[in-house]
């Protein structure tokens, strides 16, 4: 993977070009946009790799299925009330008011059973727009089921309205309808109606996947309802532009504006696994924050914010799935749980928490160091295969709660995993990484060709037209220089 990012008006950067290859560096000090980066190329890449023209009906129907919830309260709630009364103790009327709502959400479960076209379909333009004609003539008429369903189910409440003359009755049920009839049903019905109806060409409606899952991820791993704080003025639109695979704005009120191309949706495609990891202290707490997501009685919206990342749930979501047999670079994973790192390893039990097993006891991960829970999490990464050929991790301070020795096992295991195939990407202040990667690029001159080194600092992005040694002693320089300062200084007193 090697192409330029050209990055304009976002977070920290406003004017920036960043080469992105098989081993990415963001090396520079704090609060110079590496962590943004990394998280927009996340976001993008996670939002590439998933069945965009699912996220496109699951967007027009989400605001549909809101509102179905909403009528079944209303209509349970009235029937708690007329049947506690007395007055009305058999219901059959809105018994039938919510068997319509039932036929609504079955018309939506089974307009998502037809578009059942996964990413893998890309790989054939001809598939994907051959199959999406074919389903277009099934959409249609689920969608004109949908509308038909609606309009007998509200000319139901009308006459459900003028059977009952009973004053106090009466205005019970009035107030039933106009609460169900106050709904934006309709015209969530209507515009998925009118979207189906008019949308008949591929690359429209796998753009507005795009623009939808983009902005969903952005919203829950920047952890902002709005996005257009992620601008750095206020008065210009952000632009990202990944040569060779496509464009977005971010523009004002914090939509989000896509041009891609087939091709380039095939590139990074070829990389289906994408995954972040952060700060290991999210996985030493990682049963208090998953324990209300895994409620079966939690309900929340996709964007709503929790404080955590959604790149965190993600990774832990994948986690709790059955390991596939084998391991992709067990040597790797021998090195990390031998006796020169962490002597041991990290497992989950039987009852999803996560454990350090060494010397045949069991520890709970909030009793380890932090250390060992960085490095542990990705030896269990590799061993449950979720870091395979053709992964993309992305790892902010991969250097976080490790000590020296550590940081360079750090660092020979992420440019091996790279040098088979992974897709690396780290930003880092370490200059023991740093200096690591300096020391193996000395001793293996060819494997420079897999490294794109950017420099970050509090005025941007260096350019990157500079050689990797000149690139390197900057970043060195620009790091180290608080410790060649109190050197000095103490040097004098």
């Amino acid at each position: 993977m090697l192409f330029d990012l050209n990055i304009k008006n976002f977070g920290k950067l406003e004017d920036a070009k960043i080469r992105i290859g098989r081993f990415t560096v963001f090396a520079g000090p704090n609060n110079t946009g590496k962590s943004y980066v990394s998280k927009l190329l996340y976001s993008l890449f996670n939002a590439m790799n998933v069945d965009l023209v699912a996220v496109w009906l699951d967007e027009l129907a989400k605001p549909i299925l809101r509102e179905l919830r909403m009528a079944e309260r209303i209509l349970a709630s009235s029937s708690d009330i007329f049947s506690s009364s007395g007055i009305f103790p058999s219901l059959p009327d809105i018994q039938q008011m919510q068997g319509y709502v039932q036929q609504m959400r079955s018309n939506i479960r089974d307009m998502k059973g037809i578009v059942t076209i996964q990413a893998d379909y890309y790989e054939s333009y001809e598939e994907i727009s051959d199959t999406l004609v074919s389903d277009y003539l099934q959409l249609i008429d689920k969608s004109e089921e949908l509308k038909k369903t609606y309009d007998i189910f509200e000319q139901e409440l009308e006459k459900f309205l003028q059977l009952y003359d009973d004053d106090i009755f009466g205005r019970r049920l009035e107030r039933l309808v106009v609460e169900i009839k106050n709904l934006k049903l309709k015209k969530g019905i209507d515009k998925l109606h009118e979207e189906i109806s008019t949308k008949d060409h591929v690359d429209s409606i796998i753009t507005l996947g795009l623009e939808y899952k983009t902005r969903q991820n952005l919203i829950m791993n920047f952890q902002t309802p709005d996005l257009s704080l992620l601008r750095n003025k206020q008065d210009k639109n952000a632009a990202i532009d990944i040569t060779g695979i496509g464009e977005f704005e971010i523009t004002e009120g914090g939509q989000i504006k896509f041009s891609v191309s087939i091709t380039g949706l095939q590139l990074l495609q070829a990389y289906p696994k994408v995954i972040y990891l952060e700060s290991p202290l999210y996985w030493k707490l990682k049963d208090a924050l998953e324990s209300p997501i895994l409620d079966p009685n939690f309900h929340s919206s996709r964007e709503e914010l929790t404080g955590v990342p959604g790149y965190f749930y993600e990774l832990a979501s994948a986690l709790r799935r059955k390991p596939t047999n084998g391991v992709a670079f067990p040597s790797l994973l021998e090195k990390l749980t031998g006796e020169d790192a962490l002597n041991g390893k990290i497992e989950i039990s039987e009852h999803g928490e996560l454990v350090f097993q060494e010397n045949g006891q069991a520890l709970p991960l909030p009793l380890v160091a932090m250390g060992v829970a960085n490095l542990g999490i990705l030896a269990l990464l590799i061993e449950r295969k979720i870091i395979d050929k053709e992964t993309c991790i992305f790892i902010d301070e991969p250097e976080a709660r490790l000590h020296p020795a550590w940081q360079v096992v750090m660092a020979e295991t992420l440019f091996a995993l790279s040098q088979q195939g992974v897709n690396v990407v780290i930003a880092t202040h370490s200059v023991d990484i740093l200096k690591w990667l300096e020391v193996h690029v000395k001793e293996k001159p060819e494997d420079e060709k897999l490294i794109a080194l950017n420099h970050f600092t509090p005025q941007g992005v260096k350019s990157h037209d500079e050689d990797f040694e000149a690139k390197m002693v900057a970043i060195k320089e620009s790091l180290i220089q608080p410790f060649a300062d109190l050197h000095l200084k103490g040097l004098i007193l």
